[in-house]
C-alpha cells in the first residue's frame, strides 16, 4: 500500500489479505472520532480495518516541513526520507500529470485499440476500473473523463521524448514573477566512463 511507511496500520491490514485480494479506502467524513479516518473495505463491503487520517498526514505538507526543518537546522539526519525519493516519487507523479493533460476525452475503444500488453492487461484494467466507478454512481463517458497519453520517457535526461515531447515541455514551462525569475538552464547527460 503506497504510503505505508509513514501513514502506518496498514502492516496489520497486509497480514489479513491474500495477494490479490480487492480491497476498497473510503473516508469516513461522519467517523464520530476522526473525521479524517479512512476505513478499508473487502470486496463484499465489510469494514477489515480502519486508519486515522489525522491532519499530520494530508497532502505535501509535512513533507516539505520536514525538509524546511532539515534544511534549516542543516542536518540531513532529520529527513523523513531520503532527497532522492521525494525527487524520483515527484518526476513520477509529474510524469502521470502530463500525460492525463495531454490526453483527451475518454473513448473505451481508443483506449483498447492501443492494448499491446501481454493478456490484454490493460483491457482488463480498464474494464476492473469502469465496474468500480459505475458500482459508485459514477458515469464512464468522454463528458467525465479523459484518457492519457502513452508518453516515452528519456530516463537519463528524464524528459519526455517521442510525438508529444513539445506539448509536454509546453506544459512544463513555468512563468515566474519578478524578481523570483529561475533562469533557464538545459542539461546534457553526463559521459559514461569507460569500462
Amino acid at each position: 500500500i503506497v504510503g505505508a511507511r509513514y501513514q502506518g496500520g496498514s502492516d496489520e491490514l497486509m497480514e489479513d489479505l491474500d495477494p490479490g485480494t480487492r480491497v476498497t479506502f473510503l473516508r469516513e467524513p461522519d467517523n464520530q472520532h476522526d473525521p479524517k479516518a479512512i476505513m478499508a473495505l473487502d470486496a463484499e463491503g465489510r469494514k477489515i480495518r480502519e486508519f486515522q487520517g489525522t491532519s499530520e498526514h494530508e497532502g505535501a505538507g509535512p513533507h516539505l516541513q520536514n525538509f524546511i526543518n532539515a534544511i534549516r537546522e542543516r542536518d540531513a539526519r532529520l529527513l523523513t526520507a531520503p532527497i532522492q525519493t521525494g525527487y524520483d516519487s515527484s518526476f513520477w507523479y509529474n510524469s502521470a500529470n502530463l500525460a492525463y493533460r495531454l490526453g483527451e476525452p475518454y473513448s473505451k475503444q481508443a483506449v483498447l485499440a492501443m492494448d499491446d500488453t501481454p493478456h490484454g492487461v490493460l483491457t482488463g484494467a480498464i474494464e476492473d476500473l469502469e465496474r468500480h466507478l459505475t458500482a459508485q454512481g459514477l458515469k464512464v463517458n468522454a463528458d467525465t473523463f479523459r484518457a492519457s497519453r502513452f508518453l516515452e520517457l528519456d530516463a537519463e535526461r528524464e524528459t519526455v521524448t517521442g510525438e508529444y515531447a513539445e506539448a509536454a515541455a509546453d506544459l512544463q514551462k513555468i512563468t515566474y514573477c519578478e524578481p523570483f525569475v529561475v533562469p533557464e538552464i538545459t542539461l546534457e547527460p553526463a559521459e559514461k566512463a569507460p569500462q
